[in-house]
């Protein structure tokens, strides 16, 4: 059942479940011998919605314009209840989120608008209190020409260059990314790798994974080789997936783009470096195919872009580059 179609189910079920809620408190205040009269119905259905149709995020969301929204605790709820509230939406959204997997980054709808949705669970936390943290998605990609330097960003696509973007948390590096492919040939079938849905593509020919407890990351490497993908183009790289995409790009698949985590744009190339040899130890020209093989880095930081290098090759150990900006 789809993401939509599950929202609408639970809405509905919990409509129903609402109108019964109170009268089945009452019942329960009567056989311990209470007055249910003290129980009034309006605070109960908001504690039903707030816990089970999280109407206290769509509060948040709504009272709320920023792009990154951190909730660490929530004065109408207690931790026992934000707990649940948020276990909810993990079972709207079918995704796993307890003791066992205490971390969850998935793609939600709030308010008719898209967010990035991270929980962490209170059994990993000092102070046993649920996180959350939203991180707002835009609707419409940025135009290139908004950037600078945009005419060489679009012979970066149209020539087909394998592009890696770097900068640190919330610099723009997705939000770049989403513009370099409204930039692609709209004949290019695009294969996305993603292990949380950020990048939207109005393309016909696009093949979207979305890695899963079942699946990998890795897993899907090996699929995109195989439907005939013009572009690769994976989210983030920060795992054991870098071997298989190095190998990727060394074999002849041009256009690659995806992100990176570092302080500067040649950085980028030694934070691969150090993933390779993590990830595949016994992998001896590892540096040498990162770069062969990446053809540009451009560095981001608040929101804008910092540095563009573009790679030669390489002398021993120190990549050989020219700095465009």
């Amino acid at each position: 059942m789809k993401n939509s179609a599950l929202e609408d189910f639970y809405t509905e079920v919990n409509q129903n479940r609402s109108a019964l809620l109170f009268k089945d408190f009452k019942s329960s205040w009567s056989f311990l011998g209470l007055n249910p009269e003290y129980l009034e119905k309006e605070s109960c259905e908001k504690w039903y919605k707030d816990v089970f149709q999280y109407n206290f995020l769509l509060r948040i969301v709504q009272n709320n314009d920023a792009n990154e929204i951190f909730i660490h605790e929530e004065s109408s709820l207690s931790d026992e209840d934000l707990l649940y509230a948020l276990e909810n939406i993990a079972l709207v959204y079918n995704q796993s989120w307890n003791t066992r997997f205490p971390y969850l980054s998935t793609k939600v709808k709030l308010l008719n608008q898209s967010f990035r949705l991270t929980l962490i669970h209170p059994h990993i936390i000092s102070e046993s209190r649920p996180r959350a943290f939203l991180r707002r998605h835009k609707t419409d990609p940025l135009p290139l020409n908004n950037y600078t330097h945009h005419p060489l960003l679009k012979e970066f696509i149209s020539s087909k260059k394998n592009i890696l973007i770097s900068g640190s948390t919330g610099s723009g590096k997705t939000t770049l990314a989403q513009s370099l492919l409204s930039s692609c040939d709209k004949n290019e079938h695009l294969v996305i790798l993603e292990d949380t849905h950020e990048l939207n593509v109005e393309q016909k020919k696009c093949t979207h994974f979305l890695s899963n407890e079942k699946n990998s990351l890795v897993d899907f490497c090996s699929y995109a080789l195989r439907i005939s993908p013009d572009r690769i183009i994976l989210g983030e790289l920060r795992g054991e997936e870098v071997l298989p995409l190095t190998l990727a790009m060394n074999t002849g698949h041009n256009g690659f783009i995806s992100t990176i985590h570092s302080n500067d744009a040649i950085g980028a190339l030694h934070r691969l470096k150090t993933l390779l040899e993590f990830f595949s130890p016994k992998t001896k020209t590892g540096f040498q195919l990162i770069c062969q093989n990446i053809d540009v880095v451009i560095h981001m930081e608040n929101k804008k872009i910092a540095e563009i290098i573009q790679i030669i090759g390489i002398d021993g150990e120190q990549p050989i580059f020219k700095k465009v900006f």
